[in-house]
């Protein structure tokens, strides 16, 4: 477990989106690793019922990457993007699954409460 005290942290998109050569190198040579593993860490965090994914994605970054839950379905995009692009359809597969199941808990959670609430 990280300590929010002691890590500095950035939002996702400084280091998974493609906005400049530096991290486009980065993807080049790291992004299949580094969806996969935050494709697994969210779904992971999702489970959980953690409100935000804090991780580090590579050693010689300054900072960890801060995902809120709100966001989850957005990252896993970008990593479907991502692995679409490189032709990687295995990963899109096991991906499509996990933002499935996000999507689809978050529908049944909301009919839940609704229902909850009609009863009352």
């Amino acid at each position: 477990m990280i300590n929010h005290n002691l890590l500095a942290t950035t939002s996702w998109k400084k280091y998974l989106l493609p906005r400049n050569q530096r991290v486009k190198n980065f993807l080049e040579m790291r992004g299949s690793d580094v969806f996969w593993q935050v494709a697994q860490n969210i779904h992971e965090a999702y489970r959980d019922g953690k409100p935000e994914l804090i991780i580090m994605i590579h050693p010689h970054l300054s900072h960890a990457i801060s995902i809120p839950k709100s966001e989850y379905v957005e990252v896993l995009n970008e990593a479907l993007t991502f692995f679409t692009k490189n032709e990687n359809y295995e990963q899109c597969s096991l991906i499509k699954k996990i933002r499935t199941d996000i999507t689809e808990k978050k529908k049944i959670d909301k009919t839940l409460r609704l229902v909850n609430v009609s009863q009352n």
